[in-house]
């Protein structure tokens, strides 16, 4: 992923961690890219999905908490390494 490119154009307002040993990143970015505006050429070199990177209009937190509950994986939104905003647990 350019992480340190996007974290010069931008403020990071949370983030999701996904623990798991399965690889999950191309099941994850075909899920989401059902709902988000592609953004080509970020973090997808070693997988099947053109991009992880995708653009919503609006808040994607229910979009993602649907698509993570769905696919039955455990989950935290963070705000920082102090505060979990919100988690899921496996189903």
């Amino acid at each position: 992923w350019h992480i340190d490119y996007l974290l010069r154009e931008a403020e990071l307002l949370k983030a999701y961690l996904i623990p798991s040993e399965k690889r999950l990143e191309e099941k994850l970015s075909l899920e989401i890219a059902k709902y988000g505006e592609p953004v080509e050429g970020f973090g997808a070199g070693d997988v099947r999905v053109s991009t992880n990177l995708y653009r919503f209009e609006k808040e994607p937190d229910s979009v993602l908490i649907e698509i993570l509950e769905r696919l039955g994986l455990e989950w935290k939104r963070v705000k920082s390494r102090e505060e979990i905003i919100e988690f899921g647990e496996r189903k």
